[in-house]
């Protein structure tokens, strides 16, 4: 069983024009919690909030990410290691207090990947599965990793 918190600043790198980038300075906090059961069978948490300096530009929101799975390993766990899991992403934006986003979608991952992937990670999608909608009317998407 593992607790972190985590607290970091994001800057305004990105062409926001382009769609890259909220065009201002975000603090991002999140808690995590993992827990890896005797079976090899694991459940991730994680939940924390995207605050914006300017609030005007882009909302502030709070997400909750979680991923439960079991991993297999070869060679009495001195092998690869294969962990498929399902993961549900959800995210909540605080400006419009719209209902929340959510995507779910089911992921293969290796010991080479980490197990809990945030919907800004840009990674490529596997299959996918989406429900709920933006404030502009674009579907949030989920990820997986192959």
């Amino acid at each position: 069983m593992i607790l972190s918190l985590f607290g970091g600043a994001i800057l305004p790198t990105g062409n926001r024009a382009r769609g890259f980038g909220s065009g201002t300075t975000t603090f991002e906090t999140f808690a995590a919690f993992d827990q890896l059961f005797p079976t090899n069978t694991f459940i991730q948490t994680q939940f924390g909030a995207d605050l914006p300096r300017h609030t005007d530009i882009a909302p502030q929101s709070i997400f909750f990410n979680t991923a439960i799975g079991q991993s297999f390993g070869a060679n009495h766990g001195l092998g690869r290691l294969w962990s498929p899991m399902f993961e549900f992403l959800a995210a909540r934006d605080l400006w419009t207090m719209q209902k929340p986003i959510g995507c779910a979608a089911a992921n293969a991952g290796d010991d080479q990947q980490e197990a809990t992937h945030s919907s800004k990670s840009g990674r490529p999608c596997a299959g996918q599965q989406h429900f709920g909608k933006t404030n502009t009317s674009r579907v949030l998407p989920a990820l997986g990793l192959v």
